[in-house]
């Protein structure tokens, strides 16, 4: 829209002006609404950018999405229950059992860099 008018629509002569950053979180609202079969995320965006313009576009492309993605995928795309029976996590191997060390973290980490400060350091004070 932004390449095609670049000066803006004109309509009842007041000239709007296109924001492409507008189009993104729009965008973004309606993708998150549609993984998550929820409408609160127009609600979120709404209040993160405070911009009362953009709710009701926001909503439609929301809704709307919200509309495609129930019809071709009714159940959201992630579980209800995190650790349901249906959840992904329960299918995956048990990995950390087998990758228990023992030993200390100290004995991996850097030593930190000689202060600047002279003899007080931040680890002493």
């Amino acid at each position: 829209m932004a390449s095609l008018f670049p000066n803006g629509i004109l309509f009842d002569d007041i000239l709007y002006q296109i924001l492409p950053g507008g189009y993104a979180v729009i965008g973004a609202a309606a993708l998150t609404g549609a993984v998550s079969h929820t409408v609160s995320t127009a609600v979120i965006c709404f209040e993160l950018t405070g911009q009362i313009s953009h709710i009701l576009p926001m909503m439609v492309a929301v809704i709307l999405a919200n509309m495609v993605a129930q019809s071709l995928h009714p159940t959201p795309s992630y579980p209800e229950e995190p650790n349901g029976p249906t959840s992904p996590l329960k299918q995956m191997p048990e990995t950390l059992e087998s990758q228990q060390h023992s030993g200390k973290v100290t004995s991996v980490m850097a030593q930190p860099p000689p202060s600047q400060l002279g003899e007080a350091s931040m680890l002493t004070v």
